[in-house]
């Protein structure tokens, strides 16, 4: 644990005052952060640490993703999603997920829709070097 925080809501004030602590306290060299997807932290992110990406929990969009399905196809669409995280470099993963964009498409037409507008904040691990990954 880097650090906490006590705060009344995820505001950009909050996750501001938040950062600027780590940083007068050391914090250097920061080049993703994984959090959901609340606005205040992505625009504090880019104002205090404007050489890190954010990236979207994906645990917290793979359930917003399988809330757009119908429960009995849960497992289909989560296997089909982690498929997309299993791949050995970033290439492979872009186009995996591309993959899995154009099979739901004729089923389910608004997952694909919102995986597709995703990709970009869930992939952005991509990025980082690959040895980083696991514990992305």
């Amino acid at each position: 644990m880097l650090g906490m925080h006590v705060a009344t809501a995820e505001s950009n004030a909050s996750w501001k005052g938040f950062f600027q602590d780590l940083k007068a306290r050391g914090l250097r060299g920061v080049f993703l952060i994984t959090s959901d997807a609340h606005e205040g932290i992505q625009h504090a992110i880019s104002e205090v640490l404007p050489d890190a990406s954010w990236q979207r929990c994906r645990t917290h969009f793979a359930k917003n993703l399988y809330e757009k399905v119908p429960k009995p196809q849960w497992p289909m669409v989560s296997a089909m999603f982690q498929t997309i995280f299993q791949q050995p470099d970033a290439s492979s993963t872009w186009r995996q997920a591309r993959e899995v964009v154009d099979l739901l498409e004729p089923k389910f037409p608004q997952v694909a829709a919102y995986l597709e507008e995703s990709l970009d904040d869930v992939l952005a691990f991509t990025a980082a070097p690959k040895p980083v990954w696991t514990k992305v």
